[in-house]
């Protein structure tokens, strides 16, 4: 299968909660934060890690079936499988995720939210429930932000200000702080990394430009975990004993 075959850019936008608890187009605030932490959270915070690795979660039982429930979890052991992070079902250990499907998009808070019981995640509509779409918002909670945000993604790509939808800008904004997932190479395969026409203005134009040759045919693929995404994980969680994720696209 050809690189550009093999790239899934089924994208949805997110229409729920509301509007300003949305950054990013996937990133929630934080239940009972202002909208003045905006910028804060995407710039400045550093975001808190899950204590011992251990991802608690429950589906919301009237929004998601089976079927998806089932997509939900081989995704998540793909994830089990190259890194030390487990995903636990249950919400009997105190703060956990609510996977739930209900509005439109995919949508999740970045990082552990240790004074909330519950947080929820937003696999909502069929694009979200591919390998790499699911794994990118689980990502999030365990947080990784996106990967065009590094505060150094200006030697790797070219924001093309001036074809952003008037009032998206804020979706390209950088981090000014490095996270610990920043301390690995940039990733143009991320799982975490936008495609190049992501809030574009008109039909023709690309917003995201990869510096590399040849790279425009990787960046925004939603199949699975990339090889890099993998160490971050393991270096973010102090996983050391994992092997990495067989690249396949």
């Amino acid at each position: 299968m050809s690189q550009s075959s093999a790239i899934s850019r089924n994208f949805t936008r997110v229409k729920y909660p509301e509007p300003e608890k949305i950054l990013q187009d996937d990133i929630l605030l934080p239940p009972n934060s202002h909208e003045e932490e905006r910028t804060k959270l995407i710039e400045t915070d550093v975001p808190s890690l899950w204590p011992n690795g251990v991802v608690y979660y429950v589906f919301e039982e009237s929004e998601v079936d089976e079927y998806h429930r089932n997509l939900v979890r081989a995704a998540l052991r793909t994830m089990e499988q190259y890194s030390c992070v487990r995903f636990k079902e249950s919400s009997a250990h105190g703060p956990h995720l609510r996977v739930r499907n209900i509005g439109e998009g995919c949508a999740s808070v970045i990082g552990y939210q240790r004074d909330e019981q519950s947080q929820d995640l937003y696999l909502s509509g069929e694009a979200c429930y591919t390998q790499g779409s699911i794994q990118h918002e689980f990502l999030h909670s365990l947080g990784f932000g996106h990967e065009h945000t590094r505060p150094d993604r200006d030697s790797y790509v070219n924001i093309q200000w001036s074809n952003i939808v008037p009032g998206a800008e804020i979706n390209f904004t950088k981090r000014r702080v490095r996270w610990v997932t920043d301390l690995l190479p940039y990733d143009y395969q991320s799982v975490m990394h936008y495609r190049p026409d992501a809030f574009k203005r008109d039909i023709s134009s690309l917003t995201v430009v990869p510096r590399q040759p040849g790279a425009i045919a990787l960046i925004g693929q939603r199949i699975q975990l990339s090889r890099l995404d993998v160490e971050k994980l393991n270096l973010l969680y102090g996983c050391y004993k994992y092997a990495a994720i067989p690249q396949t696209f």
